[in-house]
């Protein structure tokens, strides 16, 4: 198998194939590793990545080929009429955490022990990605409030 140096875009250098290059005994299987680590936020998807297919055998006076191998001095010959292509459909989100809300404090009134009182608000994610948070009540009286979810 071989897949393209330079990756398509959107893609490009924010995603790494290893190995791009190797062998694949019959009957068996080897892991390819996808690596997504993008310097800007990007939404792509189902983008087609050309995996080249070719049947190879060894010539008789070479090393045999070892698994996986990308190893250019490897004696192999490529059988004729087996190449093929194999697009690897490929889907990616990139952004940063973009949390709003437009409540910035919270009063209560005085309120009767043994009751409660409620304030409701919402918080809005502007990004392209899930972005986790956590409440945390910190002070003297944290145990007085509970906040959910």
């Amino acid at each position: 198998f071989e897949f393209p140096g330079g990756l398509p875009a959107p893609f490009g250098e924010a995603l790494r194939v290893e190995p791009r290059v190797g062998i694949v005994h019959p009957s068996s299987q080897y892991p390819i590793n996808l690596s997504f680590k993008p310097a800007e936020a990007l939404k792509a998807s189902k983008v087609p990545i050309a995996c080249k297919l070719v049947a190879v055998s060894a010539n008789a006076d070479g090393p045999p080929a070892l698994e996986g191998s990308d190893d250019p001095d490897a004696q192999l010959k490529v059988v004729a009429g087996t190449e093929k292509d194999l697009p690897l459909y490929v889907s990616g989100t990139a952004d940063t955490g973009a949390l709003d809300c437009e409540t910035k404090e919270l009063c209560f009134a005085p309120t009767v022990m043994f009751y409660s009182k409620v304030h409701r608000f919402a918080v809005k994610n502007a990004s392209k990605i899930s972005a986790p948070f956590e409440w945390r009540v910190v002070g003297k009286s944290a145990a007085a409030f509970s906040v959910t979810p």
